[in-house]
């Protein structure tokens, strides 16, 4: 008789002893395994998840799902939609970023919309293209009234270096 001897492996949880090549493996997604002297991982539940290779029980397993753009995860692990003036690109975001100053958008959106050129918004307070602007500043009280508008710095520094000569 011809005796084989195996090698035996314990297994971190969330991995399995492959008895094809010996090594210790990930468990695929929606799989767990407690480790040990494991050599296969166990489903979720149906409809519960778990990322490959950390499902270490049962419990592991949660009905986590990616949230589509426009959406961020509330504490229960929820898919909510974005307010207005806010945006998110979605999968495991824990909230949604106020649009920047100049910018709008909808609910449930997955970026902002830049104002129209000449109008404006202030950070978070677009929701729309009917909220971009022409604002109009003035000094306190001294009557000196401006019109705002979007110019970049090189236009700012020629207007300013023309106004010196």
């Amino acid at each position: 008789k011809q005796w084989y001897q195996r090698r035996v492996a314990i297994t971190a949880g969330g991995t399995y002893l492959s008895d094809k090549i010996s090594v210790c493996l990930d468990c695929n997604a929606d799989h767990y395994s407690e480790g040990g002297y494991s050599n296969s991982c166990n489903p979720c539940p149906p409809g519960a998840m778990v990322p490959s290779g950390v499902g270490f029980n049962e419990s592991n397993c949660t009905y986590w799902a990616p949230c589509p753009g426009g959406y961020y995860q509330d504490e229960a692990g929820r898919c909510e939609v974005c307010s207005a003036g806010h945006y998110s690109q979605g999968d495991d975001a824990l909230f949604c970023h106020p649009c920047p100053c100049d910018s709008y958008a909808e609910p449930g959106a997955r970026h902002c919309t830049v104002c129209p050129d000449g109008t404006a918004v202030r950070a978070g307070k677009g929701t729309a293209a009917t909220d971009c602007t022409d604002i109009i500043m003035d000094d306190g009280g001294s009557g000196a009234v401006g019109f705002y508008s979007k110019v970049s710095v090189i236009q700012a520094i020629l207007v300013s270096a023309y106004c010196l000569l």
